[in-house]
């Protein structure tokens, strides 16, 4: 998602690359995935325009046995974790960054059951709305995207129509009124943090290794078209419209992404920005006199143009939430989608293909991965880092 691709880049990414150019490696991603991933899974999956993801291709130019491999990797394994992550998110960084932009106390959505909690009504309520067929689906899709994409152009205007030297004083405002580090302090501190706990610093230069280690976390904002490959079989005009859906796909998150990544460097400055990134992530005891209280992350910064606005701050404070349910449900309708493919071709369990006759789908799949994504967010409830890696 368009927001949880901006806040994975300038919060982690630029954490271990503080050094990195994310409109550089936005340019070279965005043009890499286009004619890398966006071609590829276009033309097979308008080639080849049945459902089932990168098993079809994979089963039929290579091998059965591949093809189930792979897609078992992608489809069950990764979208498991997916949800694992995605539901819990809600909660924390989600509701954790509206609390704090609406002067609400959420740090319950911190703790274990927070996350537990949250995330399986999450979990299930994406489960629900894939099981209800595809129709209902698009539909929750349509009213979600135009709600996120509203929040974020709202967030934008205001990120865009101010000035440095407006950023400066509101957020020595905000500072003074919560008692955390000035904007000249930020930096300062998060120098000595850097220096004590990765022996970096803020720069105001940038290199291509630190840019080329930002593509995962740019990733997050354009890598995601090849889900359309799930549900080939469903589109009209799959020859034209899937390889131009891929395009799109990558395109337009990418030119958000850089409006905001252009528009963020030239808001707070580049060295604010890396010592934004290491108070959101870093545990030097420095971290500890920085006391915003949505964090350090980019939607909290440009809200300190806006803190007499409780309407502004809800809107930029549900632009991550709003994301995350977007994209959580895909999950979902993958796993469907190919194990259906995989019983289809008698290599799954026939139940597999146990179409329900009021909602079109085979529902019973869906059950499958409301387990395992329900094991997966018991586990990153009690401990993130056994899904982080």
């Amino acid at each position: 998602g368009v927001a949880i691709g901006i806040w994975s880049a300038t919060s982690w990414g630029l954490y271990l690359a503080p050094g990195g150019n994310l409109v550089a490696g936005t340019l070279l991603s965005m043009l890499l995935c286009i004619f890398g991933v966006s071609l590829v899974w276009g033309m097979l999956g308008g080639s080849m325009p049945r459902s089932g993801g990168d098993y079809i291709p994979n089963s039929r130019i290579i091998h059965p046995t591949v093809g189930v491999a792979v897609s078992m990797a992608n489809a069950g394994f990764i979208m498991t974790f997916w949800n694992a992550l995605l539901a819990p998110w809600v909660a924390d960084p989600g509701l954790v960054i509206l609390g704090g932009l609406m002067g609400w106390d959420t740090s319950w959505c911190s703790t274990a059951w927070g996350l537990l909690v949250v995330g399986s009504i999450v979990n299930f309520w994406g489960f629900v709305i894939v099981s209800l067929g595809l129709k209902h689906y698009l539909t929750w899709q349509k009213v979600i995207m135009f709600a996120a994409t509203f929040c974020l152009f709202v967030t934008g205007a205001v990120m865009t129509f101010h000035s440095n030297s407006d950023f400066v004083s509101a957020y020595d405002d905000a500072a003074a009124q919560y008692g955390s580090y000035s904007y000249d302090d930020t930096i300062a501190q998060g120098n000595i943090g850097m220096a004590n706990e990765m022996g970096t610093a803020t720069s105001t230069e940038w290199d291509w290794t630190s840019t080329l280690m930002l593509f995962p976390a740019i990733s997050w904002v354009m890598a995601y078209g090849y889900m359309i490959t799930f549900i080939c079989g469903e589109v009209k005009r799959p020859q034209r419209n899937i390889i131009l859906g891929q395009v799109f796909a990558v395109l337009v998150p990418s030119l958000l992404a850089l409006w905001f990544f252009w528009g963020m460097e030239r808001l707070v400055g580049r060295e604010f920005m890396q010592a934004a990134a290491f108070f959101d992530n870093g545990s030097d005891p420095v971290v500890d006199g920085f006391a915003l209280p949505a964090g350090a992350n980019y939607l909290s910064l440009i809200s300190v143009l806006a803190l007499d606005n409780k309407v502004l701050l809800f809107i930029m404070g549900m632009t991550f939430i709003l994301y995350d349910l977007l994209y959580m449900p895909l999950g979902y309708l993958a796993w469907n989608r190919a194990s259906f493919a995989w019983g289809m071709d008698r290599l799954g369990p026939m139940w597999f293909t146990d179409v329900n006759p009021k909602y079109a789908v085979a529902i019973k799949t869906n059950y499958v991965l409301l387990v395992t994504s329900q094991i997966g967010i018991i586990v990153y409830a009690i401990n993130a880092e056994y899904i982080y890696g």
